[in-house]
């Protein structure tokens, strides 16, 4: 699987979220201290995250189960 696939499918997880809980790119930024523009690249599949981001957000969001 490439690192774009990765990056998008993550990125939809997050705009799922974002839309299920009815709030704004700009919410979503100030939540994770992010900009609302650093959100849209991450929701596109535009910018790439470490994995140390990427567990910060998920994290926080819950978007993925890691529970064995």
């Amino acid at each position: 699987m490439s690192e774009l696939n990765i990056n998008k499918r993550f990125g939809n997880k997050v705009r799922e979220y974002r839309q299920k809980h009815s709030i704004s790119q700009y919410i979503l930024a100030d939540l994770l201290c992010y900009t609302q523009a650093e959100i849209s690249k991450i929701e596109n599949g535009k910018k790439d995250i470490t994995i140390s981001k990427f567990f910060y957000i998920n994290n926080i969001l819950k978007l993925i189960d890691f529970s064995l």
